[in-house]
C-alpha cells in the first residue's frame, strides 16, 4: 500500500505510524469505542527507540524499507508532485501507471493479489531495456512491449536503463 501511495501525483502525505509498521490497538478501541482508536497504537519513547535501535526488528526493517522508497522517490523527475501521472489498466489484480514524461518515464507496478500476475506494458518506441529502482533486476522488453510477471504482492518503479550504475 505504502509503494502504491508513493507512486501517486503530489506530495506523499507519510503517516508516523507507516514508517515502523505499528500495530492496531485493540485496547484502544474498546477504551473509547471510536474505530479510529484502532490504529492509534501508543509508544513508549524507549521501548520503540530500542526496538528500532534492533536492525533485525520488526520496526527497524520497515523504517528501512520505508526510508529507502523515500530515498527513490526523491531521486526520480518522474515522481516531481506535478510530473504528469497516466493511470493503466493492466487488470483487476493490478495497480499500474505511468508517470513522468517522455524524456523521463516511470512505470509502477503493484501486484494486488496473492497470485502471480503476468502482464505486458506497451511501450511503443520506448528503451529497450527497463531497471526495477525497487529490487535492481533488469527487464528486457520485446516486440510486444515489456513482459513480466509479479510475484504475490510484487511492487515495481521501471526506469529505462542506461546500463551504467
Amino acid at each position: 500500500s505504502q509503494v502504491i501511495m508513493l507512486s501517486l501525483a503530489g506530495v506523499p502525505g507519510v503517516y508516523v505510524h507507516s514508517l515502523f509498521g505499528s500495530r492496531n490497538c485493540r485496547a484502544c478501541f474498546e477504551r473509547t469505542g471510536q474505530p479510529r482508536s484502532l490504529n492509534r497504537e501508543k509508544f513508549a519513547y524507549p521501548d520503540l527507540a530500542a526496538r528500532l535501535a534492533d536492525p533485525a526488528s520488526r520496526e527497524a526493517r520497515i523504517l528501512a524499507a520505508m526510508r529507502r522508497l523515500l530515498e527513490i522517490r526523491a531521486a526520480q523527475p518522474a515522481f516531481h508532485p506535478q510530473a504528469p501521472q497516466e493511470i493503466l489498466d493492466l487488470g483487476p489484480a493490478l495497480f499500474a501507471l505511468r508517470r513522468g514524461t517522455a524524456d523521463a518515464p516511470l512505470f509502477a507496478l503493484v501486484n494486488l493479489s496473492d497470485r502471480p500476475q503476468e502482464t505486458a506494458l506497451p511501450l511503443g518506441q520506448g528503451p529497450a531495456r527497463w531497471r526495477d529502482l525497487i529490487s535492481g533486476e533488469t527487464h528486457q522488453a520485446g516486440t510486444q512491449g515489456l513482459a513480466l510477471t509479479l510475484k504475490p504482492y510484487q511492487a515495481l518503479w521501471l526506469v529505462p536503463d542506461s546500463g551504467v550504475l
